[in-house]
């Protein structure tokens, strides 16, 4: 057992990213996480062409425990997109939460003063979640636009 570990997304790891995005799938949570397609050759794209924005994995002997992203950096946005993605199989144990603090402290280290995300209207745990750290949400389009101050 090596224990619960947060590592940047490498090649090594677009199988197992790979796998848990399946899971999302199969859940029906692509509706809900859709930063792009939830296929290996979008992971691969990402993992051959990321310059500024960061990508990590959430692992626990192998095994992705949730993916989070901060991008926007790469096609020239001063404030990154948040994303994050639990595993079915690893809900409701804070997971969540600490990739979320764990981004928030990535983001500033980079130099970002916010951090913004879009979470569906009824998407309540994730907005609950959000809200707990600190972003607030407006409309925008068919979905919520949160934004927090680092």
């Amino acid at each position: 057992m090596t224990g619960i570990e947060i590592v940047t997304l490498k090649p090594e790891l677009i199988e197992p990213l790979t796998r848990m995005l399946r899971d999302l799938q199969e859940a029906g949570d692509e509706r809900d996480f859709h930063p792009h397609p939830l296929v290996e050759d979008a992971v691969r794209d990402i993992v051959a062409t990321s310059r500024r924005d960061q990508y990590y994995l959430v692992l626990e002997d192998g095994d992705v425990l949730a993916y989070g992203m901060l991008r926007g950096w790469d096609k020239g946005f001063e404030v990154p997109g948040l994303g994050i993605a639990v595993s079915p199989k690893a809900r409701g144990e804070g997971i969540g939460l600490l990739l979320v603090r764990f981004l928030h402290l990535a983001a500033k280290r980079a130099g970002a003063s916010r951090v913004r995300l879009t979470v569906n209207v009824d998407n309540e745990q994730a907005r609950r979640l959000y809200e707990s750290v600190g972003y607030t949400f407006e409309p925008y389009e068919d979905r919520l636009l949160g934004f927090v101050t680092l």
